[in-house]
């Protein structure tokens, strides 16, 4: 797999193609009488809630109890309402400008908004957590078979007193493709740091297991970032030249990278704290929507992240 893919998402010509496409006349009607759908669900959500609010106050000032317990009734029917409503947003946000926008790029593409990677491999490749949340799962059906998904996750820990405290073990992305590697066994590099008196730090990502062997490098910086497990320790150095050393140790400065790879698999995960691609959630986004703002977005973060895996496959 030597194909070089980073153009995709850098290409002028589309980005000017999208341009002359939103300017046609039915274009602009058609986004125009979407977004403003989008901002009446908006704001009937807003309405909903406060007039929730002041019926729960009212309730509970007369009823006491009853009140309460009529109250949490209304909470319960009012937010299915309130989630139908920002599913409908996320629909057309996908279906009027995401979908159009990655289509430009990839013909073929197709988006599960509320949906993510199996979640084997989010056990592979974040750390260890209770509860994960994947959305915009995005299926590029390339040669790759690139999957692409943003995650959350987490868990609970409750002291003696009964307090419950949510832990974020995970915020950022996660992509997976599908084929034949050539590798043999498995090799995961994990991100690690250095402490007082050089005293490491891996949290949340286990040590070695499963027959793996702890590999060392010749290159020192990334050994001090990085751990890398394999379980055929020459097949995993065929993969560990000098340049994906570099490239990894690059984006290690931006944020932490993990990768797990097989004979058939490439997973790798962006701890980047935040999510992208996300439907607007308040009125002025929502009235900035345009198709080649969306492409803008795809070009700063999303292409960041299939150009490492585009590096990785090239290395096999």
């Amino acid at each position: 797999m030597t194909t070089k893919k980073q153009h995709l998402f850098s290409n002028k010509e589309v980005l000017r193609k999208i341009q002359e496409a939103e300017k046609s006349p039915e274009k602009q009607a058609i986004l125009r009488s979407v977004k403003e759908e989008m901002s009446l669900n908006r704001s009937k959500n807003q309405t909903q809630l406060l007039l929730l609010v002041f019926v729960v106050f009212i309730l509970m000032a007369f009823f006491k109890i009853l009140g309460f317990v009529l109250g949490m009734v209304l909470l319960i029917f009012s937010g299915n309402w309130y989630q139908k409503r920002n599913k409908k947003n996320h629909i057309s946000y996908v279906d009027y400008f995401l979908l159009p926008v990655l289509r430009e790029i990839l013909p073929n593409i197709e988006i599960d908004y509320e949906g993510g990677i199996e979640e084997a491999i989010f056990d592979l490749v974040t750390p260890s957590a209770g509860t994960y949340q994947p959305n915009c799962h995005i299926l590029f059906k390339d040669e790759y078979n690139t999957e692409f998904c943003n995650l959350y996750s987490y868990h609970t820990n409750q002291d003696s007193e009964g307090n419950t405290t949510v832990i974020e073990d995970f915020k950022g992305q996660v992509l997976m493709a599908k084929y034949a590697t050539g590798l043999v066994g498995h090799v995961r590099i994990v991100p690690t740091s250095r402490g007082f008196f050089g005293r490491e730090f891996q949290v949340g990502y286990k040590k070695a297991e499963n027959g793996e062997k702890k590999i060392e490098t010749e290159d020192i910086h990334f050994n001090e970032t990085f751990n890398v497990y394999g379980t055929d320790e020459v097949s995993s150095r065929t993969l560990l030249n000098p340049y994906l050393l570099t490239v990894l140790s690059e984006y290690r400065e931006k944020y932490p990278v993990t990768i797990w790879m097989d004979e058939n698999k490439v997973s790798v995960s962006f701890y980047t704290g935040y999510q992208i691609l996300q439907a607007p959630s308040c009125r002025k986004d929502i009235e900035n929507l345009s198709l080649s703002t969306e492409y803008e977005k795809v070009q700063d973060s999303l292409s960041d992240f299939y150009d490492l895996l585009d590096t990785i496959n090239t290395q096999l």
